[in-house]
């Protein structure tokens, strides 16, 4: 059964609320970890989330115990946060001085005994979790800062804004999301053969051999229409002959699927049925983008932004284009944030399928919820549309979102307010807040699916919320620390 923490501390571990660290580092890690330690040796934040990782992870009390609670948030919060791999993740818990004390762990222990932690434990545990714990402890974490500042009781002056995090996914078209389908499907077919004794695709890696090399001299033809939107001789032969190699290929995975359909007995090919439902996915995806080269290349027919997909692996990919200088366009998804004026994260939402002015009263409407005492709030003009600032007037004091275009008189008078100016001056503030996210993980996801998409991004969310908040305790400890040498030195009177 799982521990929440552990009980009984080990021979030679460092009790947390001892642990010291070096104020002078610039690093990330002692950072993340004195907000941990403060969350921890805090009863009330302690507890409120041992209740959550208690009622979000299931324990059960059978099988081998498995690692405590408290220690999968931590590593959570540094995978995250330090935006590294699981091998780097692995190689520090196992190795980290600093972290292995915060994990509980003796620095006694020769190196045959001590703790370490395989790769498949770590990855198993870190997705236990989920993207409602993330979002309910990062609560507790602003609630602890603020209290730690002293504006638990204040108005927060918020700001909104969006950026795209990006998806591993390569650049998507036609013919390379084709050879993805072509390669996923013969493979995963050849598979299901080996598990079965079957020598019906015995051949595959030549014939894949040959497919890519159809696949590598399409890609080589630079394609451009005439102006009656036609191509050339030359460009549509390489074209049928990539083609019709996929097509053969089609074949050849259907008549083996359907051979072992009919002479495997059903309860063998139950146990397959999550690989063979792989296949006829990737075979469906793979004729869907033959229909597209087919429209495209033989038809000259300009194929619809909505007919397009841009990767097989990561469905919830989106191509956005948000006219940055340099960057014609990125694959992600958009994720907008509430950041305060001491840099916390209020709130996040993940923007699937939706654009800034569709999102900007809902997020704030969630944002109060969890913080009633938000005055005011900043926006960029993609938020803006005359029923979002109606609407945003009702929930807050100050409404600085600029309109676009021609501005009348009385939209010009408010624009130009004390308090309108003053909530916009202090918007860039929201930039820097997204590029210090993208330092901690906002840059790319490494998870797969929709799912581990939120998952990430709430864990990204809390860990940067809880670095945040150890920057403020040892930014506190080193002026405690100066005061104290400038005391000794005698620069400074003790306080009465």
């Amino acid at each position: 059964m799982r521990d929440t923490e552990r009980i009984n501390p080990v021979l030679g571990s460092v009790a947390i609320d001892n642990i010291k660290f070096d104020l002078s580092s610039r690093d990330e890690m002692p950072q993340l970890l004195a907000g941990i330690q403060h969350l921890y040796i805090t009863p009330e934040t302690h507890e409120a989330i041992s209740e959550i990782l208690e009622n979000g992870i299931k324990k059960s009390d059978k099988g081998r115990k498995g690692m405590e609670l408290w220690n999968i948030l931590i590593l959570s919060m540094v995978h995250a946060n330090l935006n590294i791999d699981y091998d780097k993740l692995k190689d520090y818990a196992d190795n980290h001085i600093l972290l292995r004390k915060m994990l509980g762990h003796s620095l006694w222990l020769d190196e045959q005994d001590k703790i370490v932690y395989p790769l498949q434990t770590i990855r198993d545990n870190i997705k236990l979790i989920t993207p409602e714990m993330s979002e309910k402890i990062s609560k507790i974490v602003i609630e602890a800062g603020h209290k730690f500042l002293g504006i638990d009781n204040e108005s927060l002056k918020v700001k909104c804004d969006s950026a795209v995090c990006k998806v591993d996914a390569h650049f998507p078209t036609d013919i390379n999301l084709l050879w993805d389908g072509m390669r996923k499907s013969i493979t995963l077919a050849s598979q299901l053969c080996d598990s079965f004794d079957r020598t019906d695709l015995r051949q595959y890696v030549h014939n894949l051999n040959i497919l890519h090399n159809k696949f590598y001299a399409t890609c080589q033809k630079r394609c451009k229409a005439d102006k009656d939107g036609k191509f050339d001789d030359k460009t549509i032969n390489i074209y049928d002959d990539y083609l019709s190699k996929c097509e053969l290929e089609i074949d050849k995975v259907i008549d083996v699927l359907d051979s072992i359909c009919n002479t495997v007995c059903l309860d063998e090919l139950s146990k397959k049925h999550q690989l063979i439902y792989q296949i006829m996915g990737f075979i469906n995806d793979a004729e869907y983008h033959i229909g597209l080269i087919v429209r495209r290349i033989f038809g000259g027919e300009k194929i619809p932004h909505s007919d397009k997909i841009f990767s097989l692996f990561q469905r919830h990919t989106e191509w956005i284009s948000k006219g940055k200088a340099g960057v014609k366009q990125e694959l992600g998804i958009r994720v907008a944030i509430v950041s305060d004026q001491k840099g916390f994260i209020l709130k996040h939402r993940i923007m699937q399928n939706e654009t800034d002015d569709k999102i900007a009263v809902q997020i704030i409407k969630d944002t109060k919820e969890r913080f009633a005492n938000i005055s005011s709030c900043s926006f960029d003009k993609g938020f803006w549309s005359p029923n979002n600032r109606a609407e945003l007037e009702k929930e807050l004091d100050v409404v600085a979102i600029k309109k676009k275009g021609y501005s009348s008189k009385e939209n010009y008078a408010y624009e130009h307010s004390p308090e309108f100016i003053e909530a916009k001056t202090g918007h860039s503030a929201v930039e820097s807040n997204f590029n210090a996210l993208q330092n901690h993980g906002l840059d790319k996801c490494p998870y797969n699916g929709i799912d581990g998409y939120k998952r990430y991004i709430g864990s990204v969310i809390l860990g940067r919320n809880t670095q945040i908040l150890g920057k403020l305790l040892i930014d506190k400890e080193k002026e405690k620390q100066l005061r104290s040498e400038k005391i000794k030195a005698g620069l400074l009177r003790k306080a009465s």
